[in-house]
C-alpha cells in the first residue's frame, strides 16, 4: 500500500513587507460579516488572490493616485471564539508629474461598542523620493519621519 501524497506547499508570498509568522489561517467570518467583500466606492481591486493574504486596491483620477495594500493580522482566539482581526495597511498617495510618493502605515481595527464599524490609526508617515533630472530630488516640502 502506498502512502498518500504530501500536501501541496503553501503559496509563496509575492510581498515580503508582511512576512507571515505562521502558515495562513482561513478566515472563519460568516458571509454576513461587515468585513466580508464589500465594494469600496471609487477603488478598483488590483490584486485579491483567492488563497492570498494581501489585497491591493487602487483609485486613480486626474489629481492623484491612491494605492492601498492591506493584510489581516493572524487569527487570535478567546476560548473558542475568534477575535476581530486588525488590518495592517500601507497607503501610497502620488500626484501626476510629482516624483515623491507619500506613504502612510496604518492599522484598521473594529471599533468597540459600535457593532460593525471600523476605525484606524496612522502609525507612520513618510515620503519616498525618486531621483529627478540630473539626480536631484525635486521634493521641496517638509520631511516626514
Amino acid at each position: 500500500m502506498s502512502s498518500p501524497p504530501p500536501p501541496p506547499p503553501l503559496p509563496r508570498r509575492s510581498n515580503p513587507r508582511y512576512p507571515p509568522p505562521h502558515p495562513p489561517a482561513p478566515n472563519p467570518a460568516p458571509l454576513t460579516s461587515p468585513w466580508f467583500s464589500q465594494d469600496i466606492p471609487d477603488f478598483a481591486t488590483v490584486s485579491d488572490p483567492p488563497r492570498g493574504q494581501e489585497v491591493l486596491l487602487r483609485r486613480r483620477d486626474a489629481s492623484e493616485e491612491v494605492l492601498v495594500s492591506a493584510v489581516l493580522e493572524p487569527l487570535r482566539f478567546e476560548g473558542e471564539e475568534p477575535l476581530p482581526r486588525d488590518a495592517l495597511m500601507k497607503v501610497f498617495v502620488s500626484k501626476p508629474d510629482v516624483k515623491p510618493v507619500m506613504r502612510f502605515d496604518c492599522r484598521a481595527f473594529a471599533d468597540e461598542g459600535d457593532g460593525g464599524s471600523a476605525d484606524y490609526d496612522v502609525t507612520n508617515a513618510c515620503y519616498h523620493p525618486f531621483a529627478g533630472d540630473a539626480g536631484e530630488d525635486k521634493y521641496e516640502g517638509p520631511e516626514f519621519r
